[in-house]
């Protein structure tokens, strides 16, 4: 399915097709690289990042699941690399968010 995708589309309409199949796929897995991608694009998209991370809270359960596939996946916590690339009240919002303060 990816490779069709990949194939036939370009631009925004292969990114949401390409993130459709990897939620679908594996939810905890595609909600890790998306708390990931905006924490570390060279301009970070903070929005974009407190929205995940905001949608992921009301759900405990999703939550707990994208942090350990993000673990898996990445070989660090996802607290880890909060800390590393948040500073101030900033980061200790977003820690409390995941549980983490």
């Amino acid at each position: 399915m990816q490779e069709v995708i990949e194939k036939e589309f370009r631009g925004d309409m292969e990114d949401a097709l390409l993130n459709l199949v990897q939620a679908a796929q594996d939810r905890a897995r595609a909600d890790a690289a998306r708390l990931r991608e905006p924490l570390f694009k060279s301009k970070r998209k903070d929005t974009l990042f407190i929205n995940r991370v905001v949608s992921l809270y009301w759900d405990r359960s999703r939550l707990d699941a994208a942090k350990n596939a993000y673990k898996a996946k990445y070989g660090r916590p996802f607290a880890k690399d909060v800390k590393e690339m948040l500073s101030g009240d900033y980061e200790n919002v977003i820690l409390a968010l995941i549980g983490e303060k």
